[in-house]
């Protein structure tokens, strides 16, 4: 009967022993199942934290961008502005410059008109205009094939229809080299004239030569080519004692004219018979 009891007592233990022991497996589960539902409330609430600093951030760095995108929007304004008001001021600038230089591109070719008509001459020895385009439409070929024509032929103002008043140089026996040296500015055509074998260096009635009708006239080039062909400079007229410095300071508005004669050796001292000193103008 004892034994009984402790048998029973002993089951009894041993389920209490057993629920004690689910019971305290139990609540270790549950604790550890608490534990864990806490830890993972933990971690959510660190990843909301996270999440909303996150969005902060991500909110904050948006203003950024659209405050730096406005700036950038601004300066880019900014600089288009002041892009465009640099044009304009470059634009004006060059309308400026442009104004100014057609200023004085005019105004250097009213100097040079002016110049031009100065040096123009307004007559050669008071022959006709219409007279002077005939005797310059004669060619270089026309001569060299015609030389007796041209050897023998002489000009005076009265067969040339000269005005009397204006006539200086022109006299009996003025040849044909003398004449064309004092109208043509062709080269070939004086050169022609040369090769036909008509005197460089003759003189007429008033003792002018074909060096003195050039310088008086022609141009610069004309005058250095007849130096070069051998023309005299030493010849004076028999008309106060001219020569060819004299007649180009005297009659040519082209100072350079002279300035040929000058650097050929021509002396700027020479006077004239009644002693007019020599008064040259140079460019």
């Amino acid at each position: 009967m004892n034994n009984r009891k402790y048998i029973i007592a002993g089951v009894v233990a041993v389920l209490f022993l057993f629920a004690g022991f689910n019971l305290y497996s139990y609540f270790k589960t549950q604790q550890a199942i608490q534990l864990e539902q806490d830890q993972q409330a933990e971690a959510r609430r660190i990843q909301r934290e996270e999440d909303a600093k996150q969005r902060e951030a991500d909110r904050l760095a948006a203003i950024a961008a659209e405050e730096r995108k406005a700036e950038a929007e601004r300066l880019a304004r900014e600089e288009a502005k002041a892009q465009k008001i640099a044009e304009e001021e470059a634009r004006k600038e060059a309308a400026r410059l442009a104004a100014a230089e057609e200023e004085r591109l005019r105004l250097e070719r009213r100097a040079n008109d002016r110049t031009a008509k100065a040096r123009a001459l307004k007559h050669i020895e008071g022959i006709p205009e219409d007279t002077i385009t005939q005797l310059k439409q004669v060619s270089a070929d026309y001569i060299l094939d015609h030389p007796e024509e041209f050897r023998s032929q002489t000009f005076n103002g009265r067969n040339l229809g000269a005005y009397k008043n204006l006539v200086k140089l022109l006299s009996d026996d003025t040849n044909v080299l003398m004449l064309y040296a004092a109208i043509s500015p062709d080269l070939d055509v004086v050169k022609a004239l040369v090769d036909i074998g008509i005197d460089l260096n003759a003189q007429n009635k008033r003792g002018y030569t074909t060096l003195m009708f050039a310088a008086a006239y022609n141009s610069p080039e004309v005058v250095r080519f007849l130096l070069g062909q051998g023309a005299d400079m030493g010849v004076t007229a028999h008309v106060l004692n001219i020569n060819a410095l004299h007649a180009a300071s005297l009659f040519n508005p082209n100072p350079d004219t002279a300035e040929v004669l000058v650097k050929a050796g021509m002396p700027l001292e020479a006077q004239t018979e009644k002693s007019y000193a020599l008064k040259l103008v140079t460019a």
